[in-house]
C-alpha cells in the first residue's frame, strides 16, 4: 500500500481515502450517503478495484474485497473495525 506519486499534494485529501467495494451495492449505497459528511471531515471515498488498479493500494487480489479499508493520508491501512474507528473518530 503506498500513497500515489502521480497525485500532486493538494490532491491528497486531508484525513485519508475510505476504501469500499465498488460491486457491492450496500457498500455503494452506505458510503454514497455518507459521502458528504465524510468529505466534509477530510475524507475522501474510492472503490478498492480503482485503488488497486492504479497502484495506491497494493494488496493480493484475493485479499482486497475482505472488508472496507481506511488509507490514511499517512500512507496507514485500517480494515474492518479499525477503519470505522479511525472514521468515527474524525467525524
Amino acid at each position: 500500500m503506498t500513497l500515489s506519486n502521480r497525485e500532486p499534494e493538494s490532491a491528497i485529501p486531508r484525513e485519508g481515502w475510505i476504501l469500499y467495494d465498488g460491486e457491492c451495492g450496500f457498500c455503494y449505497r452506505w458510503v454514497h450517503f455518507w459521502k458528504k459528511v465524510v468529505e466534509r471531515r477530510g475524507f475522501a471515498v474510492k472503490d478498492l478495484q480503482s485503488a488497486h488498479a492504479d497502484g495506491s493500494l497494493q494488496l493480493s487480489h484475493e485479499n482486497l474485497l475482505d472488508d472496507i479499508r481506511v488509507l490514511t493520508r499517512a500512507g496507514k491501512l485500517e480494515s474492518g473495525a479499525d477503519a470505522y474507528l479511525y472514521v468515527s473518530r474524525h467525524i
